[in-house]
């Protein structure tokens, strides 16, 4: 929908710079066409202004004749009336037909193939976004309730007024995340490339933003494909209170990148969800090789080479105890930078929670002390997937974004699996600033991004829904993931 002032501008809807409604309005939907029907061929179009005044069109219908001899058509206007409608994208052919649409065509409507089951199918693609009502909550909490380390109170007491928005019920999962990847991938705003700058990245394999990406994240590192566990000093037996000298208790194998990358694909699947019992997506005997860390920080003692794969439970009965390779395309995406997290909404044109939006939703309407399912937890793992036997370190992993109930708002896992990323930069003192704000959002650079919801390997105190925490942009392990907002 465009209103005249739009036009009225010295370059909207002009051939030379802005085009016509499918340049000004309907581009990517283009890419999606050519992306699934392949080039185009031929292309007949009626243009015409029904309700504006400009150089170019606000309607068109066009036929379009792909090289395969497929036929398409597009129907693209900004003249509907009084808002923005919903696009939709159907395709109809010898083994059924599909309709995706929703708001940023992030919904599948329809998927009538044949032997596919369209409920497993809707389920397994789409992001489920809630409603979430508007309106005023107290935000943070008391110095006297705060849990975090002494001396760090940041959750002061405030009061936010919000819009009504929109929420997806779990988080972002490897299956979705690779469905963005090869999108972006096939539009050229991705690249892959072995990292050899120093940090602790150097020599992985990352995913980057192109020169074509938006500067929001071009340039900038989005996803470790070579993504392994974390590995350190957790237990500080050495009494230094650095996490990279001395010996290693390492977490649990299974905290790895599930995404993989296949350069040579010729059918734009390059991107792909591994599985663990696959030898050539995972060999997990070499996978559990390691060395301890001298006393110098990140420095290895390659003297000694240490293997733990026995110790695990899930490496036991080699391959029977694995997860399937079902099981991990419903967990969620994690190795994720907030650069890659921001990437994801860009594409389909959703955001990021801010920072209020998530607590108020944490809060489920009820003022939950913990964003769990009803504002407690039970302390036996049943509540969240959180490290609810005080393990150093933890011996979990991330779960499928389904799991348990829901809170009063329909959404998952708010609290654990995951740290979620938040649009909001960081900073202790914002909330002072903020009181009485509506639909606060920090976009003061700060160096640092929020994060919210704990994960599983931390403790209890982080599943709070006042909670807190922040991290440079360009981190991401493997507890590190988000979900996404209207």
């Amino acid at each position: 929908c465009r209103y005249q002032d739009y036009y009225d501008n010295s370059w909207h809807g002009t051939w030379k710079n802005d085009g016509g409604v499918v340049a000004q309005q309907a581009i990517h939907h283009l890419d999606i066409i050519q992306w699934l029907g392949g080039r185009i061929k031929n292309v007949s179009a009626k243009l015409t202004q029904r309700l504006n005044k400009l150089e170019a069109d606000d309607t068109t219908v066009s036929i379009l004749e792909f090289e395969d001899g497929s036929l398409g058509a597009i129907e693209a206007t900004t003249a509907a009336r009084p808002i923005d409608y919903e696009a939709s994208f159907s395709i109809l052919a010898e083994n059924g037909m599909a309709e995706i649409g929703g708001i940023a065509l992030n919904k599948i409507i329809k998927w009538n193939i044949s032997n596919d089951n369209e409920n497993e199918v809707i389920k397994k693609y789409s992001q489920v976004f809630k409603d979430i009502p508007g309106g005023a909550f107290t935000m943070g909490e008391s110095e006297t309730d705060y849990q975090g380390p002494p001396g760090s109170y940041d959750a002061y007491l405030h009061t936010v007024i919000l819009s009504s928005f929109q929420m997806s019920e779990s988080e972002v999962t490897n299956e979705q995340y690779v469905h963005f990847l090869n999108g972006a991938f096939s539009s050229g705003l991705l690249e892959v490339q072995i990292e050899t700058g120093p940090g602790p990245y150097t020599g992985d394999l990352l995913v980057f933003g192109t020169d074509l990406a938006p500067s929001e994240y071009s340039g900038m590192a989005l996803y470790n494909l070579s993504g392994t566990r974390v590995m350190k000093d957790h237990d500080n037996a050495d009494g230094d209170n650095d996490s990279f000298t001395g010996e290693i208790e390492p977490e649990n194998p299974l905290n790895i990148a599930y995404i993989g990358y296949d350069e040579l694909n010729t059918e734009n699947q390059w991107f792909y969800i591994k599985d663990p019992a696959n030898p050539e997506d995972f060999n997990w005997f070499e996978l559990t090789y390691y060395y301890n860390y001298t006393d110098v920080s990140h420095q290895y003692d390659t003297s000694i080479v240490l293997n733990d794969f026995d110790d695990w439970e899930e490496l036991e009965d080699y391959p029977n105890n694995l997860p399937t390779l079902l099981e991990v395309t419903h967990w969620p995406a994690t190795f994720i930078q907030w650069y890659g997290a921001k990437a994801f909404t860009l594409f389909y044109d959703v955001t990021l929670p801010t920072e209020a939006q998530w607590e108020y939703a944490a809060q489920a309407g009820e003022e939950f002390i913990y964003a769990t399912e009803d504002g407690t937890v039970h302390g036996d793992g049943t509540s969240a997937n959180w490290n609810h036997l005080g393990e150093s370190p933890c011996r979990g992993h991330v779960l499928d974004v389904h799991l348990n109930e829901s809170n009063p708002y329909g959404l998952y896992n708010m609290a654990g699996n995951i740290w979620e990323w938040i649009e909001d930069w960081y900073a202790s003192d914002y909330y002072n600033d903020s009181n009485n704000a509506t639909d606060p959002v920090n976009t003061e650079d700060t160096g640092l991004k929020v994060r919210r919801g704990g994960s599983w390997n931390y403790h209890q105190a982080t599943l709070k829904s006042a909670a807190r925490a922040e991290d440079e942009q360009f981190k991401g392990n493997d507890h590190f993931g988000f979900r996404i907002a209207l």
